[in-house]
C-alpha cells in the first residue's frame, strides 16, 4: 500500500507532539524495577517480562531521560545482542531465554501517546467511565493492547483539500483532535 499524506502527516505529528512532550515539558520519569512475567499470544517470542509502565523514552536526544538497553537478570546484562527484543510501545522485553526475576532502568513517559479514531475513543471512553468501579488488576504488567491513563489519544478529526495553484497542487488542511484523559492539571508551559 502506499502511504497517503494524511498517514505521513500523521506520524509525523505523533512523533513532535511526543518530542514537545519529553523535550519541552519533561513529561517523563526514570525508573527502575524489576519485570513482571506475562503472557501474549500475538507475540513472537516465548518468554515476555513487562513492566507497571507502557511507553518507554526511545529518543535519545531527550537529555536526562534513561534510555534501556537491556536488561539484568542473575547478574547477566542482556542486549539485544543477546537476542533481546525490547518494546518500547508497550514497556516490555521479550526474550528467546527464560531470566529470573529481569530488570531494567528505563524513562517512561508521563502521558502515553495513542492514535485513533474519533469512534473508537467514543467506545473506549464509555467503557472506561460506564464500567464497574471497582475493577482490580493483577502485578502483571500493563496490557499491550489497551490504553493506559494518563494518556493524550490523537485523532484526525478533519481534513480537506483545496486546489492551490496550476498543475494539481492542493492545499491541504487537517485538524487533529487531542483527547487528554489525566487525573491532574499541572501549569508547565510546553
Amino acid at each position: 500500500m502506499i502511504q497517503q499524506f494524511t498517514h505521513q502527516l500523521s506520524s509525523s505529528f505523533m512523533l513532535w507532539l511526543d518530542w514537545i512532550l519529553l523535550n519541552n515539558g519533561q513529561a517523563y520519569i526514570n525508573s527502575g524495577e524489576i519485570f513482571q512475567p506475562q503472557t501474549d499470544l500475538s507475540s513472537s517470542g516465548p518468554y515476555i517480562y513487562a513492566s507497571n509502565h507502557k511507553e518507554w523514552n526511545w529518543d535519545s536526544s531527550i537529555s536526562g531521560a534513561n534510555l534501556i538497553s537491556g536488561v539484568y537478570s542473575n547478574n547477566i546484562y542482556y542486549t539485544r545482542a543477546s537476542g533481546l527484543t525490547i518494546d518500547f510501545i508497550n514497556g516490555r522485553v521479550i526474550s528467546p531465554i527464560p531470566l529470573n526475576q529481569p530488570s531494567g532502568n528505563y524513562a517512561y513517559k508521563e502521558y502515553n501517546i495513542y492514535y485513533s479514531t474519533i469512534q473508537q475513543v467514543d467506545f473506549y471512553l464509555e467503557r472506561i467511565f460506564g464500567e464497574d468501579k471497582n475493577l482490580t488488576y493483577q502485578n502483571s504488567g500493563v496490557s499491550p493492547y489497551v490504553f493506559a491513563a494518563p494518556c493524550v489519544i490523537v485523532t484526525n478529526s478533519q481534513g480537506e483539500n483545496y486546489p492551490w495553484g496550476m498543475g494539481g497542487i492542493k492545499n491541504a488542511q487537517n485538524t487533529f483532535r487531542l483527547y487528554i484523559i489525566s487525573n491532574r492539571i499541572t501549569n508547565k508551559r510546553v
